[in-house]
């Protein structure tokens, strides 16, 4: 990119972004590179130095009786003790995927944060988020719960083996597990927690605990000075780290500096929530897993306020309310899944629930019990965090969920059989350029679907390429996004859509985001059978002269056999046969179809390296099958869809 270029790109984002984001990102930056924030965090533990008056702990949290959980049977059990036995063994399922070695080792020269964080000093490791993750201790929880469950020291000892392990190769503010605030808040956490699970096992000694009360200080101490950063982003980060030093302050309500944590803590967690949820519940990241990680985190605050007999200010438990309500109106009632919408980094906190991370029912069910005072959902399984949180459980059936019609969550069809548009109004940043991207759901298995997030910081095709509109179930006009792609994270010239009219029926949506081609985009979902899609895609000449457009229709599905005939798939899938065809209004364009599959055609077509994957979760790619449908030419262009047959 040439240097105007990127000046220009930069005063664009300065202009499209909130001047708050704006100046705080510049003082971030100017506190980083002037050595101020060196200054600020230092690698000595100034907290040692304090009287042990300082350290003596609130236990607050009330761990439940292990027969709280009897009614989810003996399996719920064996599952907690075959993970924490993985972990004791040197295997984590990190982002909620397969067993894996547990390193809490970074790479390379262990230099101050602030040298990793301007690339002075640089990593070896290809991704920052695989040394990050199992630096968030979720781990450690799971050892807890075990214990909980076993009353075997042995799960105790190995926390404490871990956990000096990643003290020695992490010393304070030194390397790239001190570079991110919101990481040491959630460790912060983590570690609140588990102690609380080992404070009355044996050999839980004054000198360790100690030490680990004074490494939670200090997680606190470092949060504090760089929370420019985190309201420059306005997002998870910022939620994070005012929990964070909340927990710390209620957890060390001695120490000198506890008072300073609780009330910025509480500032920013209110201030956070009223500005990142909109009026119609979705979350400010429009991604349904970060929307996952602010529940939780709200989940966590809200038991931190009870043990002081607090309450939530009005407008933040009606911010939640509304948030509860958008993420229930995304579920799938059959699988506990919902689409995989936005960025899905594989962040799962707080890990009491037993479900497993694609689940969302645990979530939603404590939130919905938590913020709207009933359950979302009938009793099951799913209310294992709600017992760890000391939420009420009953077996009553719960009213109703309220599917939210709004911008973002627009949906129709029945509970095992249903479809979405999405339509945003976006007031920050975008995630994806997915406008009018349709998700289908047919007996719990999502046919239609986001191909998620794989990975963020690896090079090229893969850093977040799959937030391209090009991999979305939409259209795109000449292979071009909907939105400017201005850096990995960030879209500019935001693309804004509305939903036209809505039905039991159908949805039709339109959006203006290839206005600058001169074309505009209206797209009509609609059940017409009792197990039958149609969508149809209009793209109409609004300005300029008439030119031909290059029109790429994209569907991605699971990996299903299937048989093609002409414009015509016949996939054979778990529930049965399912057929999908294409059509434009003056007919069959024969040469328009391609079917790729990771990354590779399979019709001896063009291949396409970013087509044809599904990411369920963050670093995993799964081989799907990505249905392009192509046509240039005039505009008005009509293209229609059907799944149809599905049994």
């Amino acid at each position: 990119m040439n240097l105007f270029k990127k000046i220009g790109i930069g005063l664009k984002a300065a202009f499209q972004l909130s001047p708050a984001q704006v100046t705080n990102y510049l003082r971030y930056q100017a506190g980083l590179r002037s050595g101020y924030y060196h200054l600020r965090t230092p690698s000595a533990r100034i907290n040692q130095l304090l009287p042990d008056e300082a350290f003596v702990p609130d236990w607050f949290m009330h761990l439940p009786e292990k027969e709280a959980f009897s009614t989810f049977g003996d399996d719920y059990r064996r599952q907690i003790i075959k993970e924490a036995d993985e972990i004791a063994e040197g295997k984590i399922r990190l982002f909620g995927a397969d067993p894996i070695s547990l390193e809490l080792t970074p790479p390379g020269n262990l230099a101050h944060w602030t040298l990793h964080e301007t690339g002075k000093v640089q990593s070896s490791a290809k991704d920052i988020k695989f040394i990050w993750e199992p630096a968030r201790f979720g781990w450690a929880i799971t050892l807890g719960k075990a214990y909980l469950f076993t009353n075997d020291a042995s799960y105790q000892k190995t926390f404490w083996k871990y956990l000096e392990e990643f003290s020695q190769n992490n010393p304070l503010n030194r390397g790239p597990n001190w570079q991110s605030g919101q990481e040491v808040a959630l460790r912060l956490i983590a570690l609140v927690v588990t102690l609380h699970f080992f404070k009355s096992s044996p050999g839980f000694e004054n000198e360790k605990i100690k030490s680990v009360l004074v490494g939670i200080s200090d997680h606190a101490e470092r949060i504090l000075p760089t929370l420019a950063y985190a309201k420059a982003q306005n997002n998870n980060h910022l939620v994070s780290e005012a929990v964070g030093l909340y927990t710390a302050g209620i957890f060390l309500p001695n120490h000198p500096r506890s008072a300073k944590w609780i009330g910025t803590g509480l500032i920013i967690f209110n201030h956070a929530i009223e500005t990142q949820i909109g009026l119609d519940g979705e979350y400010i990241q429009h991604s349904t897993n970060y929307h996952r990680m602010l529940l939780v985190l709200s989940l966590w605050m809200q038991y931190l306020l009870e043990t002081e007999g607090k309450e939530f200010e009005s407008q933040t438990g009606k911010k939640l309310a509304l948030a509860v309500t958008w993420l229930a109106g995304q579920l799938d009632f059959l699988s506990g899944k919902v689409p995989n919408l936005g960025h899905n980094d594989g962040s799962n906190i707080l890990l009491f629930t037993n479900t497993g991370y694609s689940d969302y029912r645990p979530v939603i069910q404590a939130s919905s019990r938590a913020f709207l005072a009933k359950a979302a959902l009938p009793a099951g399984y799913w209310d294992d965090l709600c017992i760890w949180l000391g939420l009420p459980v009953t077996p009553v059936l719960p009213e109703s969920v309220d599917l939210r019609k709004s911008w973002q969550i627009n949906r129709i069809g029945r509970q095992e059989s249903w479809a979405s548009m999405r339509a945003a109004r976006y007031t920050d940043r975008p995630a994806h350029a997915d406008q009018l991207h349709v998700e289908i759901w047919h007996q719990g298995i999502n046919v239609a679907c986001d191909a998620g997030t794989y990975l963020y910081n690896a090079a090229p095709p893969w850093d977040n390429k799959l937030s391209s509109t090009l991999v979305h179930n939409t259209i795109s006009i000449n292979l071009q996004d909907q939105m400017t792609h201005a850096g990995r994270f960030l879209w500019l010239d935001w693309a804004k859509a509305k939903i036209a009219s809505y039905n039991p029926n159908s949805i039709n949506g339109i959006h203006d985001g290839f206005l600058k081609l001169g074309v505009m985009h209206k797209r009509r979902l609609e059940s017409q059978a009792e197990n039958g899609w149609f969508v149809t895609d209009k793209l109409i000449q609004v300005n300029g002269k008439k030119l031909k457009k290059s029109i790429q229709l994209n569907w991605l599905l699971p990996d299903w056999p299937y048989e093609l005939q002409e414009n015509s798939i016949t996939f054979n899938a778990p529930f049965g046969v399912m057929q999908l065809e294409l059509f434009t209004r003056a007919g069959i364009l024969a040469d328009g179809l391609n079917i790729i599959k990771a990354g590779k055609s399979l019709i001896e077509k063009e291949d396409s390296i970013n087509h044809g994957w599904y990411s369920p979760t963050y670093g995993i790619k799964l081989p799907a099958i990505s249905v392009q449908y192509s046509v240039t030419g005039l505009l008005p262009i009509e293209i229609t869809t059907r799944f149809s047959s599905m049994g």
